[in-house]
């Protein structure tokens, strides 16, 4: 097993909770035994839960270099990692879309009724002043 697949565990916790757990490349293995103990990113991702608008919460990520695996031939070039990180959001599709406009609706189907209660008061009030009722 070679050095650099011990080097790196990462530890990323939301609001302080920790979600994570194991090495960099999400595989869900021990960063010391390579056994999984943690969730595989890998294939299915990590859930961070449910936000609704206005929601946030505070996603932290540390990642440690286990210099005690490192040996003096380590630091003998420049070296970097490139890391790809996706995040995506899904719209739950069992919740209800809210319902705009529909007071806006409901209020027009209230105001001409009125309006037409008010045209039929009117009509016979001028019937019954001008005598033709």
């Amino acid at each position: 097993m070679s050095n650099s697949a011990r080097v790196a565990p990462v530890l990323i916790t939301l609001d302080g909770r920790e979600i994570y757990a194991g090495r960099l490349r999400g595989d869900g293995k021990d960063t010391h035994t390579m056994k999984g103990n943690g969730a595989d990113m890998l294939d299915k991702g990590l859930d961070l839960g449910e936000y609704k608008k206005g929601d946030y919460g505070v996603l932290k990520f540390v990642v440690t270099a286990d210099v005690g695996y490192l040996s003096a031939e380590d630091f003998v070039e420049v070296s970097q990692a490139r890391i790809r990180w996706i995040f995506s959001a899904a719209k739950d599709e069992a919740a209800a879309p809210p319902d705009t406009g529909e007071i806006a609706k409901n209020g027009l189907y209230i105001l001409l009724i009125l309006l037409l209660l008010l045209c039929v008061v009117f009509y016979y009030r001028y019937r019954r002043l001008r005598g033709n009722c």
